[in-house]
C-alpha cells in the first residue's frame, strides 16, 4: 500500500526514531491485513469508517486478546 510507504518516508524525514518508524509500519500492515481480510477489499484511507475503527479495536481485544496498551498504540 501507497500510503504506508508514503507515511512512513515522511516520518522518516521528521527524523523519527527507526524504532518508530518500524512501529508505525507494522501496525499500520497489521490493520491493513485485518481490513482486507474483514471487507473484502484493499484498504484505503477513503475506505475506512469509524465502525472499522470500533471492530478492530474489538478483534485486537478479544480474539488477539491484547493489552490497552498495546491497542491505544495501534490504533493511534
Amino acid at each position: 500500500m501507497n500510503e504506508i510507504h508514503d507515511f512512513t518516508a515522511y516520518l522518516q524525514s521528521q527524523d523519527r526514531s527507526p524504532l518508530t518508524v518500524k512501529g508505525y509500519r507494522s501496525d499500520l500492515r497489521s490493520f491493513a491485513r485485518w481490513f482486507e481480510q474483514t471487507n473484502g477489499e484493499q484498504l484505503t484511507p477513503q475506505a475506512i469508517t469509524p465502525t472499522d475503527l470500533r471492530e478492530y479495536r474489538h478483534h485486537l481485544l478479544d480474539v488477539e486478546r491484547r493489552k490497552a496498551s498495546t491497542i491505544n498504540r495501534r490504533l493511534t
